[in-house]
């Protein structure tokens, strides 16, 4: 079970809050056409980095998968992306493991300047490329 911590600022990190915004705001974008099955998506359990650039530069929708994801992750921090994507990959009965600051930190630094969605094929590619580096 992962652990919610209070940071002293009178907000949780951890899936507690990645819960909270789910609901409060990330939901509410589904509800307008995200279109994204997070139980099947390869993704949700896939690299974290991956998913991570999802949410901050949005994603063209995939067959099967209707609609596509915007970027909506440049409005929020890291500690909260980091927040919803550890809820997401831990809900729903998935089990992937928690995401961590640093990552949501690397991957925005790594993407700066993007604005196009990502594709399937440039995320496995992506994908890929981040596997060959942690050999």
């Amino acid at each position: 079970m992962l652990e919610c911590v209070f940071d002293g600022t009178f907000m949780f990190r951890g899936p507690r809050s990645g819960r909270r915004l789910f609901y409060s705001h990330l939901k509410l974008e589904a509800q307008v056409g995200i279109g994204l099955n997070l139980i099947d998506s390869y993704w949700v359990s896939a690299n974290p980095q991956v998913l991570a650039r999802i949410l901050l530069n949005g994603k063209e929708g995939t067959p099967g998968f209707p609609g596509s994801m915007p970027a909506i992750g440049m409005t929020l921090s890291d500690q909260q992306i980091a927040g919803v994507l550890t809820y997401i990959r831990n809900s729903w009965g998935l089990n992937a493991g928690a995401v961590s600051v640093e990552i949501v930190a690397k991957s925005r630094k790594d993407n700066k300047g993007r604005v196009a969605d990502w594709t399937d094929m440039l995320l496995r590619s992506l994908e890929m490329g981040l596997a060959g580096r942690t050999r």
